[in-house]
């Protein structure tokens, strides 16, 4: 297999598995009338309350305007509580509200039986993948970022 064969089979291995995710994401998101983003948006701020938008969409991998609409949908939804931070009056920090920790309940146990059988594999494969998918990431931003000088 030459290195372009090689490369298409990469990018088709990747695409199938996150079109079987995101199918599955979209699916739990669905029924509570969220997208799978706003699952993301529900868990980063779940763990890290009062984070700021730049911080939100960085740990989701979206681009800050992505990012803003995103929580501006959230906010309307009464899901996302914008408030001015205590240290620094200029900046706002994000937070879910009480309802929003409600939806998350359930649709995160959905998603996780969804998930449940991902579980199946053996400690060994998935440690190996985890470190393929980490070596794959770190390849492709050494990359861009040669690109970028």
């Amino acid at each position: 297999m030459d290195n372009r064969e090689k490369l298409y089979e990469i990018v088709k291995s990747f695409r199938q598995v996150n079109q079987v995710f995101h199918q599955a994401l979209l699916r739990s998101a669905k029924q509570f009338g969220l997208t799978p983003i706003q699952l993301f948006v529900f868990k980063v701020l779940r763990d890290n309350p009062n984070i700021g938008l730049a911080q939100l969409a960085d740990q989701i991998q979206l681009g800050n305007s992505t990012m803003s609409g995103v929580i501006d949908r959230m906010v309307r939804a009464g899901l996302v509580i914008r408030e001015r931070s205590e240290e620094d009056r200029r900046s706002v920090t994000l937070k879910l509200t009480e309802e929003a920790h409600r939806v998350w309940d359930r649709t995160n146990e959905e998603r996780l039986q969804k998930l449940e059988p991902l579980s199946a594999l053996p400690e060994n494969d998935l440690a190996e993948l985890l470190r393929i998918h980490s070596s794959i990431a770190e390849i492709l931003l050494q990359a861009r970022e040669e690109d970028e000088r």
